[in-house]
C-alpha cells in the first residue's frame, strides 16, 4: 500500500458572517470545520478547521485601512521521521489603499506582522514579514 493512493474523505460544516454599517467598516468573517475520513491511514496536510477573517475601515471615499487574517488548525505530516504534527498557523496582515477612480485601486499590505514564520507543509516555512504592493483593476 503506497502512500500517494491513499484515498479519503472530507465533509466540513462552516459558517460565513457578513456586516456592513453605512459605508464605514466592513466585515467579512468565515470558518470551516473539517471530518476527514481514510480507510487505513491518517489524512495527512489537511487542518481539523480554518477560518478567515477581514475588516475594512473605510476612512473617506478615496481612502481605507483593513486587516486581512488567516488562521488553521495543526496538521499531520507524513516524514521519513514518522508522523510529525505541524503546528497551527496564524497569518496576521494590515494594509491600506487608495481608490484612484471606481476600476483602479492601489494598495500597501504588511503580511506576517507577527513573524511567525508557519509550516504550510513540513519543512517549508513562509518568508516571514514581509510587503506587497500592488494596484487592483475592476472591469
Amino acid at each position: 500500500y503506497h502512500l500517494a493512493q491513499a484515498e479519503y474523505h472530507t465533509c466540513k460544516v462552516g459558517a460565513s458572517l457578513h456586516y456592513h454599517y453605512r459605508d464605514i467598516v466592513e466585515l467579512n468573517m468565515q470558518g470551516n470545520y473539517y471530518f476527514h475520513f481514510s480507510d487505513s491511514l491518517p489524512v495527512y496536510d489537511r487542518p481539523n478547521w480554518d477560518a478567515h477573517a477581514r475588516v475594512d475601515i473605510h476612512i473617506d471615499s478615496k481612502w481605507s485601512i483593513y486587516s486581512d487574517n488567516y488562521f488553521a488548525g495543526s496538521r499531520l505530516a507524513y516524514t521519513t521521521q514518522g508522523d510529525q504534527s505541524i503546528a497551527p498557523i496564524i497569518s496576521l496582515n494590515i494594509g491600506g489603499q487608495y481608490a484612484v477612480n471606481r476600476w483602479l485601486v492601489a494598495y500597501l499590505q504588511l503580511n506576517d506582522y507577527l513573524h511567525r514564520r508557519s509550516e504550510y507543509f513540513y519543512g517549508y516555512h513562509s518568508q516571514g514579514i514581509h510587503f506587497l504592493a500592488g494596484v487592483k483593476f475592476k472591469f
